[in-house]
């Protein structure tokens, strides 16, 4: 199968250095994603918004190592990550290990 091209994400001018970018800002819940799920999970963002639950998205793109800055981002908000997963670990067991060694995600 042929994959479509991804929607443009980035307008130009964002610092790549730290490995992910904050592409929306919300309160109420966090989706992180990478690769090609990433316009997934902003369009998934869209609909909830649109039911009223503010979402900030994440494009994590360098998966390994994650941030330092990526824990202080998720505390205190539900969690969902958006992926090409595989069995052998990807971004969802990234992030779980990372929540399970930082005391204060809850």
């Amino acid at each position: 199968t042929i994959r479509k091209a991804p929607t443009a994400t980035y307008q130009g001018g964002e610092d790549f250095s730290k490995g992910y970018c904050v592409l929306r800002q919300g309160e109420d819940m966090t989706l992180l994603a990478s690769g090609i799920m990433v316009e997934q999970a902003l369009k998934a963002a869209d609909q909830l918004e649109a039911q009223g639950v503010s979402v900030q998205v994440i494009d994590l793109f360098r998966i390994k190592p994650i941030h330092e800055d990526i824990p202080a981002l998720l505390s205190g908000r539900p969690v969902l990550t958006v992926e090409n997963h595989n069995r052998i670990g990807g971004l969802g067991s990234s992030i779980c290990e990372l929540m399970a060694t930082d005391l204060t995600t809850p």
